[in-house]
């Protein structure tokens, strides 16, 4: 019967389903790399053919051998190397390549464990809620948590891809900007604004630079805002007062403001700091929420395994 499946042998299942992923994914890297080692391999024959050639050539050359014994030798010992490199080669490529066949060998005799592992885990899970007992209100409360928790891991991991984009473009900007301080001071300004640029001497740099930033500020504005719209929409999942988050988005509504470039590489450089610090707590929020989904992954396997 399908409810009496025991909870062991699901457990054997779903360690089975474990080896499955993990072989999958090791026949992946590993025929990756026999791609790589068979272009190896084909480039050391190459040259190993090429070598031996040489060396062929000069050893059946009379003349050759008689006045140059020197680059006979030198080609003999250019032939042993190339030929050393094609069996170093053929080594690798071989135990690589028995690998990935016991790797497929291994995906073939676990096939279809995952489908029998689900059909008889919603089998037994089915057969305890039907009992309404403990364990049925048990695991409807941990699904709930799991499912609650698995959205906030989702959702925090995309607000800080958002973070590591928007503190990428800072860093280029303000690097940009150290550029045009430089600029700006070889060209004896003393106080710019990006537009001001325009106006060097070395212009079409000059016109670069100024469109570049430009470019990067929008850019920049965009990724800030993404940032204070992700946390929103996520809750307010990171501890932090109003003062700190204004101090971020401050920037965006007060560059016209900017009289100088010196300013601006200061406002840049506190926005990353900024940047960095909401991605330190994002990723500790991460971390909390993966080791909860897992703590209440461990205990709802312990009620359906038994």
């Amino acid at each position: 019967m399908e409810n009496s499946y025991s909870g062991p042998e699901l457990k054997d299942l779903s360690i089975q389903v474990i080896q499955e992923s993990r072989t999958k994914n090791e026949v992946q890297m590993l025929e990756q790399r026999i791609v790589k080692l068979k272009n190896e391999l084909e480039q050391a024959e190459t040259e190993k053919s090429k070598e031996e050639k040489e060396a062929e050539n000069i050893r059946n050359n009379f003349f050759m051998k008689l006045l140059f014994s020197s680059k006979v030798d030198k080609e003999e010992l250019e032939a042993y190397v190339a030929q050393e490199r094609y069996n170093i080669a053929l080594e690798e490529y071989n135990t690589v390549n028995t690998q990935l066949q016991n790797a497929k060998r291994k995906v073939a005799e676990l096939a279809g464990c995952k489908e029998k592992y689900e059909k008889k885990y919603a089998a037994r899970r089915t057969a305890l809620l039907a009992e309404k007992g403990e364990n049925a209100d048990k695991i409807l409360e941990l699904e709930k948590e799991i499912d609650t928790l698995t959205v906030d891991c989702k959702e925090a991991k995309e607000a800080l891809d958002v973070c590591n984009k928007a503190f990428e473009t800072a860093m280029l900007m303000s690097n940009r900007i150290n550029d045009a301080k430089y600029t700006a001071k070889m060209d004896g300004y003393l106080k710019n604004t990006p537009a001001d640029l325009v106006k060097l001497n070395s212009e079409i740099e000059a016109i670069k630079l100024a469109k570049e930033l430009s470019r990067l500020l929008q850019r920049l504005n965009r990724e800030v805002r993404d940032i204070v719209c992700c946390v929103e929409i996520r809750k307010a999942c990171l501890d932090m007062n109003s003062a700190h988050w204004y101090r971020m988005i401050s920037p965006i509504t007060e560059w016209s403001e900017v009289e100088d470039i010196k300013k601006m590489s200061g406002m840049i450089t506190e926005m990353a700091d900024d940047i960095s610090r909401v991605r330190k707590e994002i990723e500790m929020y991460i971390g909390n929420c993966e080791a909860k989904k897992k703590k209440s992954e461990a205990e709802l396997e312990q009620i359906i395994f038994g």
